[in-house]
């Protein structure tokens, strides 16, 4: 009674292992797909590898470690959303700062937002430190979250803890909008059109 299924899952199985059907791991992953208390099933086939090769790069070890590390870093992300939700906002900033300095390019780009703006619609006490925005916007964008060069180009656009600068700001637009924030063709126009206005 006491037992519970684990939240997240990895299955690899190499299409030339002969230690078991394919049909159980497919049958296992979409199972799981299925269950309530499961929040995500990274499944996998790998052509030509046995049964404990099952890798398309890498080895089994490290890949295992570091999809554990991110499914760390995505329950610390969740768990502050759950937090600012509840206005709890030490936890809140405690689980997002930890996930983003784990890597998660979407806590990076969160906290960016919530130091700069807000975090769905959570707004800091303390107000906002366009400094510490900054500093997560380019993390993100480092981590290859586009969102953070969206924001990185709103500082620059209104001026927000940096000299006012719409070449820097379309350079940030033009960027979010080449990797596919979906805010970045927005502000990349406003931006052409409010250089036009300073010209």
């Amino acid at each position: 009674d006491s037992a519970s299924v684990a939240e997240y899952w990895r299955i690899r199985t190499g299409i030339a292992q002969s230690d078991t059907s394919l049909t159980t791991e497919v049958n296992l992953a979409l199972a799981l797909e299925q269950y309530d208390g499961v929040k995500d099933v990274d499944f996998a086939t790998v052509w030509g590898q046995k049964h404990v090769k099952a890798e398309r790069t890498g080895d089994s070890d490290t890949n295992f470690i570091a999809w554990v590390h991110t499914c760390i870093s995505e329950s610390l992300r969740l768990q502050a959303v759950d937090a600012f939700a509840a206005e709890d906002e030490e936890q809140g900033l405690i689980y997002l700062t930890a996930a983003a300095t784990m890597g998660n390019p979407e806590a990076a780009g969160q906290l960016g937002e919530l130091y700069q703006l807000a975090f769905n619609g959570y707004e800091l006490r303390d107000g906002k430190d366009y400094a510490k925005a900054m500093e997560w916007d380019r993390i993100a964008a480092e981590l290859g979250n586009p969102r953070g060069y969206t924001n990185m180009g709103i500082l620059y656009y209104n001026g927000w803890g940096v000299e006012q600068d719409m070449d820097t700001a379309i350079s940030y637009f033009t960027l979010a909008t080449e990797q596919g924030d979906m805010k970045g063709p927005r502000y990349l126009g406003l931006s052409y059109e409010a250089k036009e206005d300073y010209e």
